[in-house]
């Protein structure tokens, strides 16, 4: 039996904060222990009683529970048949999968990213590999309604994309 499931979430509830691309170019990427945690001396702390999960894999997504029958996170537009174990996001437009077993899959309007779940945390790898490239979209955020590009030498992709 084929298993069909569509996810509708607004596009208001899918956009995110995003900081001016001034600020988010000249931040250092470090974590909140190292920038805030360790350099203040008046901390105070609450016990909690809940469990906490450092979503930062695609895996630990899949892992939190938030999956339907079939073990997907489905997050935006998305129609998936006989998909199993995978992690599919859509922002702006309608993402259709079949038959996918453990992908990540995210599609914005100004890039794709499609990999086995087991190796979606080495995107760090493609980022560096386009900024290389002079791609833009290692440099923007989702704010940003247009660019004016820049004339580019078309050997520069050609290097980069053979």
């Amino acid at each position: 039996m084929r298993r069909l499931r569509l996810a509708r979430f607004s596009e208001e509830a899918d956009s995110g904060t995003y900081l001016p691309l001034n600020l988010y170019a000249s931040d250092r990427a470090i974590s909140i222990d190292y920038a805030i945690m360790e350099k203040v001396s008046n901390i105070a702390l609450v016990p909690v009683s809940f469990t906490w999960s450092d979503l930062g894999s695609w895996r630990s997504l899949l892992d939190s529970g938030m999956t339907d029958e079939s073990g997907n996170v489905m997050i935006g537009d998305v129609v998936a048949v006989d998909c199993e174990n995978s992690c599919l996001r859509s922002r702006g437009r309608l993402l259709s999968a079949i038959g996918l077993k453990n992908v990540a899959v995210v599609s914005t309007a100004d890039a794709n990213f499609v990999a086995p779940v087991a190796e979606s945390q080495h995107v760090r790898r493609v980022v560096e590999r386009l900024g290389k490239c002079y791609l833009l979209e290692t440099k923007l955020t989702p704010s940003h309604n247009h660019v004016l590009l820049p004339a580019l030498d078309a050997s520069v992709l050609h290097t980069c994309f053979q």
